[in-house]
């Protein structure tokens, strides 16, 4: 009897890789919004180790269904599958938290669906969103074809007040 499928190795390697990526995208985030704090590091690592935890629980609950009968009564669904479930399910949730994380460090990479299910519509800078850029653009070179005209009225009004002393 295998205790370890090389399918259960998988699913560990993965949310094992899921769980680093987090943790990295979580400090880059950090420090691209200048709110690194240690209490919320270890916090977040916290909570990482009692996903692992649970994930060790499923291990322990598919190998003891394998001597004795854990099928849910009335349903007759055996916990078999359990690990695999609750390694999708720290999977799905890393990935979510990742793009969380990417989407704070840059707040234009995720589109305003997106940003808004996350929570992240508020934390952005009206300087950063794409119209604002867009407007303060126009604006600025509206002002500058502005200061170019007066630039030009400066000097022919200089040249008028120049011939017209002749």
């Amino acid at each position: 009897m295998v205790l370890f499928t090389s399918a259960m190795w998988a699913v560990l390697a993965a949310v094992l890789a899921m769980i680093g990526l987090d943790v990295v995208s979580g400090v880059l985030a950090a420090l691209a919004c200048g709110s690194w704090s240690s209490s919320v590091m270890r916090q977040g690592l916290i909570h990482k180790a009692v996903e692992l935890l649970i994930l060790a629980a499923s291990i322990a609950m598919q190998t003891l269904q394998q001597y004795a009968d854990l099928s849910l009564p009335g349903i007759g669904a055996e916990l078999s599958a359990i690990y695999y479930v609750v390694g999708g399910y720290i999977i799905v949730m890393e990935l979510g938290s990742m793009l969380e994380n990417c989407a704070r460090a840059n707040p234009r990479l995720l589109p305003d669906r997106l940003r808004a299910l996350f929570g992240l519509t508020d934390g952005m800078e009206a300087s950063d969103k794409p119209e604002a850029q867009e407007t303060a653009e126009n604006a600025e070179n509206a002002e500058n074809a502005e200061n170019a005209e007066n630039s030009e009225k400066t000097e022919n009004t200089e040249k008028t007040e120049k011939e017209q002393e002749e």
